[in-house]
């Protein structure tokens, strides 16, 4: 994920009530690569003009002990209150 959808996607989270950060930041934009990287889990932003992040959504998909497929999980999702 570009450095910038990365901050885009940190004001998202500030905008839920996540704490931001207090440790180096470096080290928050590689866990946020490493999101993006694992199989299990899924960001999806959304875009205008493919170019201003207004929305994104965290997942983490779920196996269960009664169930072939995995489930779905969503842990955060937003949209800017301007839109």
């Amino acid at each position: 994920m570009p450095k910038n959808d990365i901050t885009s996607v940190f004001g998202l989270l500030y905008e839920l009530g996540r704490p931001k950060p207090e440790l180096d930041s470096d080290f928050f934009r590689r866990l946020v690569n490493r999101q993006v990287s694992d199989s299990d889990k899924r960001i999806l932003v959304a875009k205008i003009d493919d170019v201003v992040i207004v929305g994104m959504a965290g997942m983490v998909f779920l196996s269960r002990l009664n169930q072939k497929e995995s489930e779905l999980y969503s842990h955060e999702l937003i949209v800017t209150q301007n839109y």
